[in-house]
């Protein structure tokens, strides 16, 4: 038994220093490749209707990402966003929760156009995302007059959803009946 051990931390040892070795080398290809073209593409330009900014393309996916929210939610709005592996897919596609703060969109309305230009904004941005999921949170208070910060609209839309969708000429009203998922607390008024 004794012996069983000591070749299985033998092999352990092994393989580690092979995975190790094996990643330096690879990250440091990536960085020589890349290094002549930093200065070519440092950053690119994303349009949007209103203003024109500037997303550097070497800042980490999940930087990226913020950068693309914080340009559409106005930053009294903007609580976080958690960029994760999409466990579901195995493309390497990356999974974004956006949480907004509902005080800003007090209607159905205004939260299903802001949902549809953080839609719009992310999926044509060229990343790797295979599902975004937006969180408009808000406060609340029961009948008993406790308060308490729930979720007051929650919309998910996947990369296929958004690859059917032309988004030069999508009508937010359609973004109920076309995502993957919707929900709307009791106490949100969808005719407002």
């Amino acid at each position: 038994m004794f012996f069983m051990k000591k070749i299985l931390i033998t092999l352990l040892t092994f393989m580690t220093i092979i995975v190790f070795t094996a990643c330096g080398s690879d990250n440091q290809e990536k960085s020589s490749s890349s290094s002549s073209m930093v200065s070519s593409s440092t950053s690119s330009k994303v349009s949007s209707s209103d203003t024109e900014q500037t997303i550097n393309t070497n800042l980490p996916i999940p930087e990226q990402i913020d950068e693309h929210i914080k340009k559409i939610i106005d930053k009294n709005d903007y609580i976080n966003v958690e960029v994760n592996e999409h466990m579901g897919r195995n493309d390497g596609t990356k999974m974004v929760l956006v949480y907004v703060k509902a005080h800003g969109y007090k209607t159905y309305k205004s939260a299903l156009i802001n949902a549809t230009k953080v839609f719009k904004e992310l999926y044509t941005s060229q990343l790797p995302i295979g599902e975004v999921c937006i969180f408009f949170k808000g406060d609340f208070t029961d009948k008993y007059g406790n308060q308490s910060e729930q979720t007051a609209i929650k919309i998910i839309m996947d990369l296929n959803t958004a690859q059917n969708i032309n988004w030069q000429n999508f009508d937010w009203r359609n973004l109920p009946s076309i995502t993957n998922s919707i929900y709307v607390h009791p106490g949100i008024d969808k005719n407002e």
